[in-house]
């Protein structure tokens, strides 16, 4: 499997995650009802799960982006060296 397609699967899984999170955020901000109930039926959403969700969506993107240049830097050091 080539690395680009792995990066980017990688890269797709951060978006879902990070839009998960943001609709949960937007969620508790509205004070909209589809987010979680609790036994009393009083809708809850996490604040601080939200949060960590999203800024580890945001790593996980950095870190993604970070291979894909890296990828990119050895791949033409490769094509450097064959001409």
């Amino acid at each position: 499997m080539d690395i680009t397609s792995v990066i980017l699967q990688a890269l797709q899984q951060a978006d879902a995650q990070a839009n998960a999170a943001a609709s949960n955020l937007a969620v508790a901000a509205t004070g909209s009802s589809s987010g979680t109930s609790d036994e009393s039926g009083v809708d809850t959403v996490s604040l601080s799960d939200s949060m960590v969700a999203l800024m580890s969506a945001e790593n996980q993107y950095a870190a993604n982006i970070a291979t894909l240049n890296t990828a990119d830097q050895v791949e033409n050091a490769m094509l450097n060296v064959l001409a």
